[in-house]
């Protein structure tokens, strides 16, 4: 089973998540220009990116309360602005690595999960493991799903992880070995204001209470729900890392076994 690397790329990290469609001057192409090297340094892992929606996402989801399902006569049309806005940062993300050579592709949630009163379906991504076996980059982002008892739900680029990682446990075809957060931060931090090395099951419960909750506009759920979702994965046998994506060669440093500031999130 080859080796997947999932590396997701924050809304913080791509864009100013305190203006709507805002993006963060220049990222981009660092980013894709170091994934693409990572991608070329080693061949023998395959990779999926991912990225958290930003200030392209958050607040059209506040604006029309869709964080709740559909409530009103708006909701539909909210729901499809939002998948439009969604889909317009994941393709200014793809079109930056398509500029670097490399064979990366959109892959919308939307059309591959939903849920319903027995938790999230995933059974369609069965097109997702052929697209990886023939050797594309695909390139997932955190928007909004349809739910069969609510009408919509948020499907935080967080979450995502733990979905591909149950599914290609079930069919065995890949094995998910970590997964890397690049943020617009080192890491998670203490109430001394100092990087958290590691975060697991255990200490879990003593540094919660330490944890921020963002200004900006935020339907995920911020910094707690972001780590409470890296622990599930961590169940799952999947650890999983933050660190500053803002700090150039990071993530070729960490890949190469370097020593790089950041939060480990273990079981």
């Amino acid at each position: 089973m080859p080796p997947i690397t999932i590396i997701k790329l924050g809304g913080s990290l791509l864009t100013y998540k305190d203006q709507a469609y805002k993006l963060r001057v220049g990222i981009m192409p660092l980013l894709a220009d170091e994934i693409a090297k990572c991608v070329k340094l080693f061949p023998d892992t395959k990779f999926i990116i991912l990225n958290g929606a930003g200030s392209f996402g958050h607040q059209t989801v506040a604006k029309y309360s869709l964080q709740k399902g559909f409530s009103d006569v708006d909701s539909r049309f909210g729901f499809a602005k939002v998948l439009q806005d969604t889909a317009k940062l994941n393709r200014i993300l793809v079109d930056s690595l398509i500029l670097n050579h490399l064979p990366a592709l959109s892959f919308q949630p939307s059309t591959v999960f939903y849920s319903d009163q027995n938790g999230y379906n995933f059974s369609s991504l069965e097109v997702l493991g052929k697209y990886i076996e023939v050797g594309f980059l695909p390139c997932l982002y955190g928007e909004l799903i349809l739910d069969t008892s609510q009408g919509c739900r948020v499907l935080s680029a967080d979450k995502i992880p733990e979905l591909l990682v149950k599914y290609f446990q079930k069919t065995a075809d890949y094995q998910i070995s970590e997964v890397i957060n690049l943020g617009s931060y080192d890491g998670v931090l203490d109430d001394k204001k100092q990087i958290i090395p590691e975060i697991n099951s255990i200490n879990y419960l003593s540094i919660k209470k330490h944890l921020y909750q963002s200004d900006n506009v935020d339907v995920s759920g911020g910094m707690i729900k972001k780590i409470e979702e890296f622990l599930a994965l961590a169940e799952l046998g999947v650890n999983s890392v933050i660190m500053s994506g803002l700090n150039e060669g990071n993530l070729l440093k960490y890949l190469s076994g370097d020593r790089v500031v950041g939060t480990k999130i273990s079981r």
